[in-house]
């Protein structure tokens, strides 16, 4: 598959989807931040505004992710935004399971360090496909 194809199955397969799951989780942790708490593991794990600064992040991104899926393109600069916003959190999300003794349910670890890892995939794949439009577009 050629660069430009990937980029247009990205845009489509990976991209919205993505947009929609941030739009939900960041609307469940603003509505519902002791809730999402007490699921997690032995309440109060952290401040319910944390949950609600979590949510406010994802609906920021979620927002972004929109404006650009409306605007139609999914160019060089936009794939690095998203690889290196996809990247930063999901350092973030492993350095706090790693460093915090949060008393998580098992599950939630295991769907927590998954996330971790779907992220650094996700954000990987955008640099990675970023890079390789730039080379396309230079030759």
């Amino acid at each position: 598959m050629d660069a430009e194809k990937a980029r247009k199955v990205t845009r489509t397969a990976i991209f919205l989807p993505d947009t929609f799951l941030n739009w939900i989780i960041g609307i469940v942790f603003i509505i519902s931040p002791e809730e999402i708490d007490s699921i997690l593991g032995s309440s109060p794990l952290l401040p319910q505004l944390f949950y609600i600064a979590m949510g406010i992040g994802f609906l920021l991104f979620a927002l972004w992710q929109s404006w650009v899926l409306l605007k139609g393109s999914f160019n060089h600069s936009e794939l690095v935004i998203a690889g290196l916003l996809a990247v930063f959190p999901a350092a973030l999300l492993a350095t706090a399971l790693i460093k915090l003794d949060l008393d998580l349910r098992p599950t939630w670890r295991i769907v927590l360090w998954a996330s971790a890892g779907y992220m650094t995939a996700l954000g990987a794949w955008y640099l990675f496909l970023a890079e390789k439009l730039r080379e396309m577009k230079s030759s």
